[in-house]
């Protein structure tokens, strides 16, 4: 018994040096986001149309606050970050409502890019705020329950990263292939996704927020070649596109 003891106070510091360090998680992804999106959105907001600048400030905004909130918990500022995260009840459902008008201006042709890249990118797009919708409603539920709660809400943030990602590695390189790209960015995400899991594993806790991530984003990945492809998917495209 003391043994167990001594080994999970040892174990405690290191949980505590990760998470107090978790605000950076947020910096890189925000600092990620606007790298990616800098040529078609940061770069020229006022050129973009009503719907997509909008996603595109809520996107944001949604990144900042994650941030300030990792901050305000690194500075024990609890009363302030609850009183920052009511606004999470205003902004992602103004995430998921903007992404879904978006998602459907895409699916019914009304952007320049080609049809079946389209038809890939809203298999992705839908995926996205469906989990959304999901890690939101986990992380309101244990909104008492701090661990929970804090890895349900980084969830939102992993799962949106590999947009940016894709568009970071056309910055980088632009003759990429777009397999190439997405398939980085993929990785990039579901390696994060895998530490993660591994992290928590061996802290004595193995919540449902991380492996779950992990499963819907290699889950993706592994059947976009598949279901982007079906004629189910195809017809539940047009309709989402009101075609």
């Amino acid at each position: 018994m003391a043994a167990h003891v001594q080994t999970a106070a040892a174990a405690m510091p290191s949980r505590r040096r990760f998470y107090a360090h978790a605000w950076l998680f947020f910096l890189a992804a925000l600092l990620l986001t606007v790298a990616g999106f800098w040529s078609s959105f940061f770069s020229r907001p006022a050129a973009l149309s009503g719907p997509r600048l909008l996603h595109g400030v809520v996107s944001t905004a949604w990144l900042v606050l994650a941030l300030v909130q990792a901050g305000l918990m690194r500075l024990d500022l609890r009363r302030w970050h609850r009183t920052a995260g009511r606004l999470g009840y205003l902004v992602m459902p103004l995430l998921i409502v903007t992404g879904a008008w978006v998602l459907h201006l895409m699916l019914s042709g009304q952007t320049r890019l080609p049809k079946p890249l389209t038809i890939v990118l809203g298999f992705i797009d839908l995926g996205t705020l469906l989990f959304l919708a999901i890690a939101f409603t986990a992380a309101m539920i244990h909104r008492r329950d701090p661990q929970s709660h804090a890895r349900w809400m980084a969830t939102t943030i992993l799962v949106v990263l590999p947009p940016a990602l894709t568009r970071l590695v056309f910055a980088i390189h632009p003759q990429a292939a777009f397999d190439v790209a997405l398939g980085l960015a993929y990785a990039a995400v579901v390696g994060t996704a895998a530490i993660l899991v591994v992290v928590d594993w061996r802290g004595g806790r193995l919540r449902a927020a991380y492996p779950s991530a992990l499963v819907y984003l290699t889950g993706t990945y592994a059947l976009l070649g598949h279901v982007a492809a079906s004629p189910a998917w195809q017809s539940a495209a047009a309709w989402i596109g009101g075609r």
